[in-house]
């Protein structure tokens, strides 16, 4: 089968398909599957819900209060990525909308785990419909759900087979994430400086590794909100949800 050069032979992730939606950090509201398990259209494989029909599930359930009431109004208020994988020239395409560069390509490669070699990324016109005018607002309330949904890590409990890596990864990934943000707040001011004062990104991680034990993924997820929405947050409720986060890797 044409499929089976990407079925498990180590720890690693099969790559996916699928979509999400793309607005800044991480992915947002993420629906996918594996690749041997994607829909078939000809040669294509796909995902099995276009960004419409998705986000009227997610309305319906309630998922979409993590944003603000100006970004509610419809599917194509955001931007969006849709990823597939095309059999006859053994690729994987990333259609997404002209927000896409440096970090967010980075974003979607890890989040879909997809082989860089074989990853083609295409603007597609369809998706560059989001509202630009709002790009200027925060695009998410300041809660925890809010930020757990932009690391785009759902909190899953463990199968009755035990611990996949991909599991323990993914939760590992979201822990180390709200535990940046309670460094952040516990050290807020002395950041805020060290940020304003670095030369550039690289420069900044530098400095919140070796003066704060910042780990590569926490320096990221802080450099890439914006510090008024991280100084928002609640600290005692952030205690709660990184003990929480804690209990289900034990």
């Amino acid at each position: 089968m044409i499929l089976d050069k990407f079925r498990k032979k180590s720890c690693q992730p099969l790559p996916r398909v699928g979509i999400c939606w793309k607005p800044g950090t991480g992915t947002v509201l993420p629906l996918w599957v594996d690749v041997d398990k994607g829909v078939r259209h000809g040669d294509i494989i796909t995902g099995p819900k276009t960004h419409a029909e998705y986000w009227e599930e997610c309305r319906l359930n309630g998922n979409l209060d993590i944003f603000r009431d100006s970004l509610r109004k419809a599917y194509f208020t955001m931007p969006r990525v849709r990823v597939v994988y095309n059999t006859v020239k053994d690729k994987f395409y990333v259609y997404h909308a002209d927000n896409l560069k440096g970090n967010g390509i980075v974003d979607i490669l890890r989040s879909f785990a997809l082989p860089i070699d074989k990853t083609v990324f295409e603007i597609d016109l369809d998706y560059c419909n989001y509202d630009k005018e709002l790009e200027s607002e925060s695009w998410y309330r300041s809660d925890l759900a809010a930020f757990t949904s932009i690391v785009g890590t759902v909190r899953t409990e463990k199968s009755d087979q035990g611990y996949s890596h991909g599991w323990v990864m993914k939760n590992i990934t979201m822990l180390e994430s709200l535990k940046a943000l309670r460094l952040f707040l516990d050290n807020k001011e002395e950041i805020i400086n060290l940020i304003l004062e670095s030369k550039n990104n690289e420069d900044c991680k530098k400095k919140l590794e070796s003066k704060y034990s910042f780990t590569d993924i926490q320096a990221d997820v802080i450099l890439d909100c914006k510090i008024k929405w991280l100084c928002e947050f609640d600290r005692n409720k952030l205690d709660k949800e990184i003990e929480d986060w804690s209990n289900i890797l034990i």
